[in-house]
């Protein structure tokens, strides 16, 4: 099976994540992306999704470590970026 398969469930239809998209007050979230750097999208993804996307983090065939990671200047944890082509979501 094709592990970027594996992410898509019956809630990813491109309708309603869609409509999930709209619902959201993108004037707010530019501020907050102007402000902060970031952004608060509640209930974008579904808890399955979301619990589905943890999953691809550690598949090696979906991701690959950047190089400035490996040099320790990124401070700890891990990072990941995907590969092409990138999940479905």
């Amino acid at each position: 099976m094709n592990a970027q398969s594996e992410f898509a469930t019956d809630d990813m239809v491109t309708e309603q994540y869609v409509a999930r998209c709209e619902q959201h007050p993108w004037d707010r979230v530019s501020e907050d992306l102007n402000k902060f750097g970031a952004a608060v999208l509640s209930e974008l993804l579904s808890t399955a999704q979301c619990e589905a996307m943890v999953g691809l983090f550690s598949d090696p065939r979906l991701s690959h470590t950047p190089p400035v990671a490996e040099q320790g200047t990124w401070g700890s944890g891990d990072h990941r970026y995907f590969r092409y082509p990138l999940p479905d979501a």
